[in-house]
């Protein structure tokens, strides 16, 4: 299965990059999951701007039209997520990369209840778009072993992102 990972965070050493790098380990195939790093490179999206997309959106929605499942991992700002984020479904809406998509959605974050707001604008923003959404996973800092550069699975949170993933299949 060919897997794309989108970090919701636009910090590249931040805790969302380092949860879907684990993740990307965990999977029996790591060859079959990329994470895409160009969030912070995509524009502002704008209606004028869609009809000559630059190349970093194209090979953004290429990404995406290839993936057979998409993991976007994000934290929550201000009960929400990210413009960032919001930013790259925005460009997706008119060409429809996320139509019928399967994605699995998941928020990380310090502790309860942090992610549980942000989660539900997301999956409102997903089912807009019509994705695929089989399960969702709120996880927080308690769930990995974490310092500032390392981040390992706990036996249990593999578990259920790998058994998350194994719905997709």
């Amino acid at each position: 299965m060919r897997i794309l990972g989108i970090s919701g965070s636009t910090q590249e050493a931040g805790t969302n990059h380092k949860l879907l790098r684990a993740i990307g380990t965990a999977v029996e195939n790591p060859a079959t999951f990329i994470i895409e790093n160009q969030i912070n490179n995509i524009p502002l999206f704008s209606l004028k701007r869609l009809e000559n997309p630059q190349k970093q959106i194209q090979q953004l929605k290429e990404n995406i039209d290839q993936a057979q499942l998409v993991i976007i991992c994000t934290p929550e700002y201000l009960h929400n997520i990210p413009a960032a984020l919001k930013n790259i479904l925005e460009w997706c809406t008119a060409s429809g990369e996320f139509y019928q998509k399967k994605v699995l959605p998941i928020t990380f974050t310090p502790k309860e209840p942090r992610g549980d707001m942000a989660m539900r604008s997301f999956l409102q923003s997903l089912k807009a778009l019509k994705c695929n959404i089989k399960t969702h996973l709120n996880l927080y800092h308690q769930d990995v072993l974490l310092d500032d550069k390392f981040l390992q699975l706990k036996p249990e949170t593999k578990e259920i992102i790998l058994a998350s993933i194994d719905l997709y299949q």
